[in-house]
């Protein structure tokens, strides 16, 4: 077995003993004071008995022993200090950069707080929009409708009239050839008073009204409108025509008026009237 052996098992079966910090010390100390006999000794080439002598006349001293374990003791003894002393240097600077650290994630996270409020500002503007959008929508179709309604009111305003005065004129002759048949009249002469009444008001009432009274009457008949500033006047308009009414437990409801008007504008079927 050659030394550089001996010494690898020597190491081995003492590893644990070297670990410790005055042993790591002794023998970093030892090799780096002894260092010139350490390499006489492996790497000369003159035989083992000549560098025995060598070694032994030239660096075999209590030095070689004693300054190793000196090194050792106050290198064991003093490199806590020091580290300690280092440590309490660097406190400041580790507290300014552990102050900069959070600060830095302060300010990220007010800026994903500030980019979460921005894209929750735009999803409430998007969706605000579309229903924009189809109030929009909405009403240009009551617009439309209305005109179109207009139109054919006036023609039957004409034609009720025409048709109101061929029945008055009936029953007038009738009247008069038919004596027993006078209670039969003044049922038809009321119930055409009441539907001249009625289209009359059905045409004043929409030649008074505008865009946001009959899209405030569809959302009370839907039984979906918040009241605001807008559709407050609306909605005085709609009692002043009586196309509203007052339930008995306060609610805000439309009056049979208001639905005839809403079904000849095509925005609710005829068999929805209650």
């Amino acid at each position: 077995m050659t030394i550089p052996d001996l010494i690898k098992d020597f190491i081995d079966t003492n590893r644990e003993r070297l670990k410790t910090p005055i042993s790591g010390a002794f023998l970093l100390s030892f090799l780096i004071y002894n260092w010139r006999p350490i390499a006489l000794l492996f790497i000369s080439d003159a035989s083992i008995e000549d560098k025995i002598v060598v070694i032994n006349r030239e660096y075999c001293n209590k030095w070689a022993i004693l300054t190793p374990i000196m090194v050792a003791l106050v290198y064991t003894i003093l490199v806590p200090f020091c580290s300690a002393i280092i440590d309490f240097a660097l406190v400041p600077g580790k507290k300014l950069r552990t102050h900069v650290i959070y600060l830095l994630k302060g300010d990220l996270l007010e800026k994903k707080i500030a980019i979460a409020d921005n894209e929750f500002d735009l999803k409430n503007k998007l969706s605000g929009n579309k229903q924009i959008e189809d109030y929009l929508s909405q009403i240009k179709v009551l617009e439309e409708s209305k005109e179109k309604i207009m139109v054919s009111h006036n023609v039957l305003a004409k034609d009720l009239s025409a048709q109101i005065d061929d029945l008055l004129k009936t029953v007038e002759s009738s009247k008069k050839k038919e004596i027993d048949n006078k209670e039969r009249y003044e049922i038809i002469a009321s119930e055409l008073r009441r539907l001249n009444k009625e289209s009359n008001h059905i045409i004043k009432a929409l030649s008074e009204m505008n865009k946001d009274d009959l899209t405030t009457l569809l959302m009370l008949y839907n039984k979906d409108v918040v009241l605001n500033s807008t559709n407050k006047q609306s909605i005085e308009v709609l009692r002043k025509l009586d196309l509203i009414m007052v339930s008995i437990s306060g609610n805000i409801e439309v009056s049979p008026l208001g639905l005839s008007i809403l079904i000849s504008l095509d925005q609710i079927p005829n068999n929805r009237i209650k």
